[in-house]
Parts: C-alpha cells; sequence; structure tokens
C-alpha cells in the first residue's frame, strides 16, 4: 500500500468517525505498519471494523482483520489431531516417515516432538495424549500467527528453541 492509499484509508476513517483525526505522524505510522497489506484488502477490512465497532480502529485492529482474510488456513488443533489419527491408522509406528511426511507442517512439528513412537504405542492414555498434543499445537498455531501477523520490518524472529527443548523434563516430574 501507497502512503497516498494509507492517507486515503485514514480519511475514510475519519467520515466514519468524527472522533478521528488525521495528520501527518498519523499517516507515516500507520503507513509503517501497514504498506505490507495490498489496499484493496485493506480498505475491505476497514469497512468491517468499522460497521462492527462503535469506537475508532486502531491500526492493529485494521491490520488483524486484513490478516485474517489473507493468512493460509492453518489446521485447527482438532483437524491436526484427526490428521495424527490417519497417519497412525494408515502407517503405523514402524513407517513414521512416511507418516510425518503426509501431516501438514505444524502437525508434523508437533508430532515429531511428542515422538511418533510415543503417538502410536500411547494405548490406554489416548485421552491424555490428545490434551498434550492439543496444548502444544494450539502454543504452537498462536506462535506462528503471532509473528506471521507483524510486518516485514518488525517480523524478525529471535533465535527459536525447539518444542522438544521447552518441554524436555516434562515427563520426568
Amino acid at each position: 500500500m501507497t502512503r497516498q492509499e494509507t492517507a486515503k484509508l485514514l480519511t475514510i476513517i475519519s467520515a466514519a468517525n468524527d472522533r478521528f483525526t488525521i495528520n501527518e505522524e498519523k499517516v507515516a505510522v500507520w503507513h509503517a505498519i501497514l504498506e505490507d497489506i495490498p489496499f484493496a484488502v485493506a480498505q475491505k477490512a476497514t469497512m468491517v471494523v468499522l460497521a462492527t465497532n462503535i469506537h475508532p480502529p486502531s491500526v492493529a485492529e485494521i491490520r488483524e482483520a486484513a490478516l485474517s482474510y489473507m493468512r493460509p488456513h492453518l489446521p485447527t488443533a482438532g483437524e491436526a489431531w484427526a490428521e495424527i489419527n490417519r497417519a497412525v491408522s494408515r502407517y503405523g509406528v514402524y513407517r513414521s516417515k512416511e507418516a510425518l511426511a503426509s501431516m501438514s507442517p505444524l502437525t508434523r512439528r508437533v508430532a515429531e516432538c511428542i515422538g511418533w513412537e510415543t503417538i502410536c504405542l500411547g494405548e490406554g492414555i489416548e485421552g491424555v495424549l490428545r490434551s498434550h498434543f492439543v496444548k502444544m499445537y494450539d502454543e504452537q498455531r498462536e506462535y506462528e500467527h503471532r509473528w506471521a501477523d507483524l510486518p516485514p520490518a518488525l517480523n524478525s524472529r529471535p533465535e527459536t528453541k525447539m518444542l522438544a527443548d521447552h518441554f524436555k523434563g516434562v515427563d520426568d516430574e
């Protein structure tokens, strides 16, 4: 989005809400945060936010609404658990590489952290295993969204640790 399009977006917001003022600093900040979003998407998001809120929107609300149209679908925890169950049924414990390759990337990362053998042989504890999987999956899904939602200028991820390191020792307690 260009700086002029950002100013146009702010004019739309101002027309919808008398308390919303526009100045050069606001245009500069909003542009820095929204410049990677196509104007048509930002405009649609702005109209949706204006239609559903009584207060002037923040730049974060507009960005979040716009990104909800643009971001790729990540499976829900339930969909991911279904992927796990299909892979267990189809490949079993001994064909782990094929099983992991059949999964979406996020599901695969969480399955690798838990361990394919643990998933396959977790007899009698499926509810506990599912609960741990869902918790780990939701944390990773939120992490992916949080970083993907940042403007490119702010999206330099810090060095990350593997999920397995994060949960190391949890079962030992």
